[in-house]
């Protein structure tokens, strides 16, 4: 309040130094308290200012706050990127403690990712700088730098021996603050180096100083150690009532982040919060301690996983209503078109000068289209809603089911071990499976095989090795007491989302001679039965093929040829279908997207892994809209207006995208079913476009028994097509089923 009075008086002044210090303290404040979507707001006005009085010191001191926020809210990519620009600045002016300070914050941030040689070029800069200014707070930060980097390189002694050094060096002016970093850091320590009485002892100390600073940040820290604490010890009880709190409060101050890419990072930071109460449950599932725990512990797999899709299919349509919110968008959709042309003309260039030229306007047009997101982050209407999911009750999940021969299997990933539960009408069976990095390993390699085994037939037999053992530990033959199922709906995480379940073998055969198969993203996201509102009418759909355009892919015949075959299962007066020349843009924005009941996409695609945004799929140049205008992006895919009960995508790794831990594939799945699709198929990677054209005639003359069951059809043709090449799983197994709404 009395910060806002102040601010109130410089800005009537016209004190803009003033102004902007202000406004840096105030969101400083409410992000300590917080309040996101507040912060946000002061910094982009602080950064606005700063811009328009050229005060590159205030510049400078704002984005590494904002580093700091990001940081804080798991988004370490752009945390990095604002530090290193903070950085660049504060050398230019020499402001040599300053520059301490975010060296020491991009240390933190690289200990985190694990670049522990990195973090320590920077710790060592950092020291050296307050050493010379004899700076002794900071140089005590600097050494709990370094007391974590030792622990995290285990060593446990060295660790506990800086932070002495540390302690000795504030000594006399220590904060209780500091005084509760220094107390959470050796219970940490002390508990990963199993000195567990010690860790007791030290987090004790640590609750009796938290009265005195009990903020969001530290009473979660404080909690957490104590908890993993509980679950080494296996007091499963007090480690659940605990991490139920602490999952508490993280829910509700995601509910308070503005932009929804800081929301699912996030809850990639948090996620580690959701495996130990999974793993807590799971135990206390075994022992018997707490009965009735089945629905917490399918409820805490699910709300690990896919919430940042949740939010955005639960009232991002609000934000899009937004004229501010909307223009930004378009000014980042021409700011990106300005980076792809840049991108493309140094492709082609051979000169070094002009090279050095391009590469300093594109590392401008990346600062701005940076900023502009952050000012997005601010624009978003706090009418937003964020998903706030209920408790999922199994026994209203197993009265949806159809039949006794379907079942639902829902995983869970943790660095330990991991989590598969088995979900049909008669049960309900949780099994304890390997880790993630162990599952990770097993499907790159299995991966790798069915690239190479194509062409190296001496390969078969380890890729026919490797699909049994990827069954054997993902499918655990105590969870299919019963037998194999009808049909399997596949509620994956993390490296699961690209893995083809349909090529694993079980019991001596593929999964998909056995079972029809098909992914949700969450069990939140299910739900049965057929929208009645177009059951009186024929089914319409709209299909784009074989685009030309300027761009270096190649021609896509056989797509055009692919999109006559499937309109013959409609009947041609029911179908819209452009191709070569008309398959642009502009006709699509000409269209009522919701009139259709499938739309069928056979172009190509392009996946942006470091910046989803730009993924893109490809369409005919388009000579009534301006240059470029030849893709449709990821973002204007998630704004189309949607009702199709079916979107196939046919192109090339349509299926693809940035994997983020917990929230799975962030790509054009995620766009369409954002956009209002019910139901996708995806293709995982590069397939010829005869074999789709072939594949997608034998889908769609399917279409009636049901997606599944049609996708398997054509898979089963496939692997038993007099070609011998079409058998192997690379032709038929990367095409998957996304299912929002199960109509069989």
């Amino acid at each position: 309040s009395q910060y806002s009075q102040a601010l109130a008086v410089a800005t009537d002044s016209r004190n803009s130094r003033l102004a902007l210090a202000i406004l840096q303290n105030i969101a400083a404040l409410e992000s300590t308290m917080g309040r996101f979507s507040e912060a946000v707001a002061h910094y982009v006005s602080a950064q606005e200012l700063a811009t328009t009085t050229r005060n590159s010191a205030a510049q400078a001191t704002i984005y590494h706050n904002l580093g700091s926020l990001h940081q804080r809210l798991g988004d370490l990519e752009l945390a990095s990127d604002y530090y290193r620009r903070a950085l660049e600045i504060r050398r230019q002016l020499d402001m040599r403690i300053q520059s301490a300070e975010t060296l020491g914050n991009l240390a933190e941030l690289y200990l985190t990712t694990g670049e522990f040689a990195t973090a320590e070029i920077y710790i060592r800069q950092a020291a050296q700088i307050a050493q010379l200014a004899d700076d002794r707070r900071r140089l005590a930060s600097t050494l709990t730098r370094l007391a974590h980097l030792k622990q995290l390189q285990g060593n446990h002694i060295g660790a506990m021996a800086e932070l002495d050094s540390a302690e000795a060096v504030e000594s006399g002016s220590q904060t209780p603050q500091r005084r509760i970093d220094y107390l959470c850091l050796r219970a940490e320590f002390s508990r990963q180096a199993q000195e567990l009485t010690l860790a007791d002892r030290y987090l004790s100390d640590a609750y009796r100083v938290l009265d005195s600073c009990a903020t969001y940040t530290n009473r979660q820290r404080v909690d957490i150690i104590n908890a993993e604490l509980a679950v080494d010890q296996k007091r499963w009880r007090e480690a659940y009532t605990i991490l139920a709190a602490v999952i508490a409060r993280s829910e509700q101050l995601r509910g308070r982040i503005p932009d929804p890419q800081l929301r699912t990072s996030f809850q990639g930071q948090s996620r580690f919060v959701y495996e130990q109460m999974v793993k807590t449950l799971y135990n206390l599932r075994k022992t018997g301690e707490l009965p009735g725990v089945d629905d917490s512990l399918l409820t805490y797999v699910e709300k690990a996983k896919s919430r940042g899709l949740l939010d955005a299919m639960n009232g991002m349509d609000d934000a899009y209503g937004s004229r501010h919110w909307a223009q930004l968008r378009a000014e980042e959709a021409s700011l990106l078109r300005d980076v792809e042309r840049v991108e493309q003309s140094l492709a082609d260039d051979s000169d070094a000068l002009s090279i050095k030229r391009k590469m300093s306007a594109l590392a401008d047009l990346e600062v701005r289209v940076t900023d502009l997101r952050l000012k997005q982050s601010a624009a978003i209407p706090d009418s937003a809603r964020i998903y706030t999911p209920e408790s999922i009750a199994i026994r209203k999940i197993q009265a949806s089911l159809p039949d006794e021969r379907t079942a639902l299997i829902s995983y869970l990933l943790t660095p330990e071990s991991s989590y598969a539960i088995l979900l049909d009408r008669r049960q309900f069976a949780v099994e304890e499976i390997s880790g993630r990095s162990e599952i990770s390993a097993l499907i790159t390699e299995f991966a790798r095989l069915i690239q190479v085994s194509i062409k190296d037939e001496s390969l078969l037999d380890s890729l026919d090795a490797m699909a049994e053992l990827l069954g054997e530990k993902l499918l655990p033959h105590k969870l299919f007491s019963q037998g194999t199922y009808d049909h399997l709906l596949i509620s994956a995480d993390g490296i699961l989302s690209v893995l083809p379940f349909e090529a694993l073998r079980f019991g001596g055969k593929y999964l998909i001679e056995s079972s029809a198969i098909a992914s949700v993203p969450s069990l939140y996201l299910y739900r049965t039965g057929k929208d009645k509102s177009k059951a009186s009418r024929p089914t319409r759909l709209l299909a784009f093929a074989d685009p030309r355009n300027n761009s270096q892919l190649r021609q896509l015949p056989f797509s055009a040829r692919e999109v006559d075959w499937i309109s013959d299962a409609f009947g041609k007066s029911n179908c819209t279908i452009l191709t070569a020349t008309q398959a642009t843009k502009s006709e699509l924005r000409r269209l009522q997207l919701s009139d259709y009941d499938i739309v069928h996409v056979a172009t190509h695609s392009t996946i942006n892994y470091s910046d989803p945004r730009r993924s893109k799929i490809w369409l005919s140049a388009d000579t009534l809209l301006t240059e470029g205008e030849s893709t449709l992006s990821l973002a204007e895919i998630s704004e189309l207006k949607l009702s199709a009960d079916l979107v196939v995508l046919s192109s090339c790794e349509s299926g693809g995208g940035s994997l983020d831990i917990g929230e799975g594939l962030d790509g054009f799945a995620k766009a369409f079913l954002q956009a209002g699709a019910h139901n996708l198929v995806v293709s995982l990677w590069e397939v010829e476009d005869f074999t789709t054209a072939a594949f997608m005639k034998t889908f769609y003359s399917n279409l009636k028994s049901g997606y599944a069951d049609a996708l398997r059809t054509a898979k089963l043709e496939m692997i038993t097509s007099p070609r011998l090449r079409h058998r192997h799983p690379y032709y038929w197994s990367p095409f998957k089923l996304i299912v929002g709404r199960d109509r069989r």
